[in-house]
């Protein structure tokens, strides 16, 4: 394999680098003289590869510490333990390619889809992903505090004991996500969807999910759910919640949900004849007597 240094790569491409990259085009292509794209723990930093097609290319270990890739093929490519802080990455196609253990902290993503990519212990904080594409991706244990995940698609993905500490999820898209245990506190959920989403166990102490979706979701009743900012949109959800508990002949309970009856008939989910009415209780003396609902 010819070696590529650092001095050969600059602005431009390198004699060197495009024939490699010419010989993989041929090896993906099935021609008898093609070569698998390896550049293992070689020092890229700065290149250019810009719309690169690398797909199934082994990159693991590689630094590319400011590089430009945008628009490039990255599908199913190795990048495991790749240095790729800084780097351009807007547009890119990383989907079901490993990257798992590797370093994006700081890098331009906005665009780019990685789809069921395995991003398990990956570090992208303060890294943009706004608008990508990480479709049931495997964010397992991965670092993204302070990342921008504006309008990002993480529908199925399994974000389970990963760090989004301050991230900005505003109005993203994590239906049938897997947050379990998750690290959220200061994250910014506004408009987000998470509807369908395991929520068991996430620390969300001081996020915002106002105008955030949590249909058929599980809310988790531990501290971890204090000093969530919310809306009346939530409020209503879950005080309808708390009004269809069963608390026996135990007059507060009753009092309590009475008092609550108002909010939840605001439920954006109450369907026809599902209203709440007062509840009703039976005195010593026979006698029923409805409980009194502030209004």
């Amino acid at each position: 394999m010819t070696e590529i240094r650092q001095a050969d790569i600059g602005p431009e491409r390198a004699p060197g680098l495009d024939e490699k990259l010419r010989l993989h085009q041929r090896w993906l292509e099935g021609y008898v003289d093609g070569r698998q794209a390896k550049f293992w723990g070689t020092d890229l930093s700065g290149a250019d590869l810009r719309g690169a097609v690398l797909r199934e290319a082994c990159l693991d270990g590689v630094v590319l510490c400011g590089a430009d890739l945008r628009d490039a093929d990255l599908r199913y490519a190795d990048l495991r333990m790749t240095n790729l802080r800084g780097a351009d990455l807007r547009g890119v196609k990383f989907d079901r390619a490993s990257l798992e253990g590797a370093d994006l902290s700081d890098a331009d993503l906005e665009g780019a889809t990685l789809r069921s990519a395995n991003l398990v212990e990956t570090l992208l904080n303060r890294t943009n992903l706004r608008g990508a594409d990480l479709e049931e991706a495997n964010l397992t244990r991965a670092s993204l505090d302070e990342a921008c995940l504006q309008r990002a698609n993480l529908k199925r993905a399994n974000l389970g004991w990963a760090r989004l500490g301050k991230a900005d999820l505003k109005d993203a898209n994590l239906e049938d996500a897997t947050l379990r245990r998750a690290y959220l506190e200061c994250a910014d959920l506004e408009g987000a969807n998470l509807a369908d989403a395991d929520l068991r166990g996430v620390d969300m102490i001081d996020a915002n999910l106002a105008a955030a979706n949590l249909d058929d979701s599980a809310w988790p009743l531990w501290i971890g759910s204090f000093a969530v900012r919310a809306d009346r949109r939530l409020a209503a959800q879950l005080a309808y919640h708390f009004c269809k508990l069963e608390f026996g002949d135990d007059p507060l309970c009753a009092k309590a949900q009475n008092a609550l009856v108002p909010l939840a008939n605001e439920f954006h989910q109450i369907k026809e004849g599902a209203r709440l009415s007062p509840i009703r209780r039976r005195l010593p003396t026979g006698d029923i007597k409805e409980e009194e609902v502030r209004q």
